[in-house]
């Protein structure tokens, strides 16, 4: 169950809200949370050798389906993230 709590102008916490999109893949170990699309939140990109998969936040709608940009350059790779 995904979702989030807001904090009224009281300081008390609204109940709790359940996105209306999620995607399954936001735990992946690739991930990487980062302003992309600009609207000052948190967006989901998902960085392959090919491609970047980007599901933009849309605040309490959840996130936008997976826009997947191709990187086609054939002997250029983008970089992995890694932790190690």
């Amino acid at each position: 169950l995904s979702g989030f709590f807001t904090l009224n102008p009281d300081r008390t916490w609204s109940r709790f809200a359940t996105f209306a999109a999620f995607p399954q893949e936001f735990f992946h170990p690739q991930g990487q949370m980062a302003d992309l699309i600009g609207a000052g939140l948190s967006d989901l990109a998902l960085i392959g050798t090919r491609s970047v998969r980007l599901y933009a936040n849309r605040r309490e709608a959840g996130f936008s389906a997976a826009l997947d940009v191709p990187h086609s350059l054939p002997d250029d790779h983008l970089p992995l993230h890694s932790d190690s």
